[in-house]
């Protein structure tokens, strides 16, 4: 006799959705614990290793991995983390900060994982800009206020869990003005070079991170 009950759609297990499930995994598991003051000093200790594998699935899903994708990815980073450095340093860049000891391996007082996550939120916020049917410029600015909406829900956070501290407590206005022009800086560099701007994993990376992070401020 033949079913009549609906048939189950089969789960396409592909990149893209081992990709998403374990970045959503991982920021929907460890957010109560972080909420919780008990549990959070524990928790905070993977905070690195999340950074890291959530650029790496986000990597994993570029395709197009050609000479000016690579020199894209070495001057993000690198690019991010010296200005973090020279920040911390001079206060001149970003206003006076220190980070703290949560993200793990300083070098010139800034953590080396900074480094990927400049990559990590400038890559998804050129993905997510490009879709717009503007020039390059254009794109770019789009992409930087991107990354300001991020830095706006990341900074009360990383001040709360130690990530780093800013003096007085104060976060200056001038952080985001220099945050907004970093970013549009690289992000002409990413439209201007030849490579795929496309990537699935990108827009659910960014908004998972808005989300998590805009969660936290209210606990």
């Amino acid at each position: 006799m033949k079913s009549t009950a609906f048939p189950i759609p089969p789960i396409e297990v592909s990149k893209r959705n081992i990709a998403i499930f374990t970045i959503i995994l991982f920021h929907a598991a460890g957010l109560p614990f972080i909420a919780c003051e008990t549990t959070r000093s524990l928790f905070l200790l993977v905070t690195p290793f999340n950074l890291v594998l959530s650029t790496v699935l986000l990597l994993w899903n570029h395709d197009d991995w050609s000479p000016s994708f690579v020199l894209f990815c070495v001057t993000t980073f690198c690019v991010g983390f010296g200005a973090e450095v020279i920040g911390v340093q001079t206060g001149y860049l970003f206003g006076e900060y220190a980070y703290g000891t949560v993200l793990g391996w300083k070098l010139g007082g800034v953590p080396l994982v900074i480094g990927s996550n400049w990559l990590m939120c400038i890559y998804c916020c050129g993905v997510i800009a490009n879709r717009f049917p503007f020039n390059g410029w254009v794109k770019a600015g789009i992409g930087a206020v991107l990354m300001l909406l991020l830095d706006t829900v990341i900074e009360p956070v990383a001040m709360k869990m130690g990530f780093w501290q800013w003096e007085n407590n104060l976060i200056p206005l001038w952080n985001y003005g220099t945050w907004f022009i970093a970013s549009f800086m690289l992000l002409c560099l990413y439209y201007r070079l030849p490579f795929q701007k496309d990537n699935p994993v990108a827009t659910s990376l960014y908004f998972t991170l808005w989300l998590f992070f805009g969660f936290l401020n209210f606990v």
